[in-house]
């Protein structure tokens, strides 16, 4: 409704907004490929994952950059360096994105090993005082995960992933940027006795190339201690710690035809929990397949 309005919402002086009553709908064409083979003998698995998408009459933002005062329908003012957003239909976007892991056993410490990589690249067509033009991004990334198959009592995950992102617009160069992330991530789990379980999590991220300020790298753990209780064990009372540290930060980068930004959220850090949980595990046996072809 408000892509289709043609009045001007000025609640933001320096960022108007109005619609544009002439928007087509988008025209998408994708073509996905998948692929997934597995050994059972050697329990070795790889996976391959690729997707292209076309888009003509993308939906996407035209911007007004005021170089001196206009008036604009209504009487409304734009104001020397305020900007006017108004959607607009433009084509030439470009998205490819691919996915290959592939997986082994890993004998000496009875786990599995997977290893990942991927690639994408996106081409977004924007418009500035009625110039087109384009903002390319490309991401590259890897990591691991292992998994492990010790026994029933201990279980443990610990998978890391690293991406390196470029930003290309040739509208407007100084929006150029490369930064790098990573993300660790260490699950623990350890029946210790008689239904005593120790479970612990770990986070850790880094970040580089973003706004001074934004590059915070830390580190969030969390760890509880539970206890099964009643002759089946459905139930679990469990003290939990979270952001042992106080480290948690939640930061993310957002892009645009004209500007880059990053942005860090409050978020709730450490504090204790005393949970209880209780699982369902009996069922009624429900309609046969008779009944249900009966039925219908």
């Amino acid at each position: 409704m408000e892509q289709l309005q043609a009045a001007i919402n000025n609640n933001n002086p320096l960022q108007l907004r109005t619609g544009n009553p002439e928007l087509d709908q988008a025209f998408t064409n994708r073509m996905r490929v998948r692929f997934r083979s597995n050994n059972p003998d050697t329990d070795r698995n790889w996976f391959l994952f690729a997707q292209a998408r076309f888009t003509d009459d993308l939906i996407t933002n035209s911007v007004l950059i005021a170089e001196e005062p206009i008036i604009l329908d209504g009487g409304v003012v734009l104001q020397r360096g305020s900007q006017l957003n108004k959607p607009v239909n433009l084509d030439g976007y470009r998205e490819f994105r691919s996915w290959f892991s592939y997986g082994f056993p890993v004998d000496f410490i009875k786990s599995n090993l997977s290893l990942n990589s991927g690639f994408s690249a996106i081409r977004r067509p924007g418009q500035i005082n009625e110039l087109i033009g384009f903002n390319n991004s490309l991401r590259y990334s890897a990591g691991f995960s292992l998994s492990s198959n010790i026994s029933e009592r201990v279980d443990f995950n610990l998978w890391s992933r690293s991406s390196f992102n470029q930003v290309e617009n040739n509208l407007n160069p100084r929006l150029n940027n490369d930064f790098f992330q990573q993300r660790t991530r260490f699950n623990f789990n350890w029946i210790i006795w008689q239904g005593f379980i120790y479970r612990l999590d770990v986070n850790h991220q880094i970040n580089r190339g973003l706004a001074p300020g934004f590059d915070a790298d830390f580190v969030l753990v969390n760890m509880s201690l539970g206890k099964k209780i009643f002759k089946n064990q459905r139930g679990e009372v469990s003290l939990m710690v979270y952001d042992l540290f106080g480290q948690n930060a939640n930061v993310r980068r957002n892009i645009t035809e004209t500007f880059i930004e990053d942005v860090q959220s409050n978020v709730l850090q450490q504090y204790v929990m005393l949970t209880f949980t209780y699982n369902l595990r009996r069922f009624s046996k429900g309609m046969s397949e008779s009944d249900l072809k009966e039925m219908f």
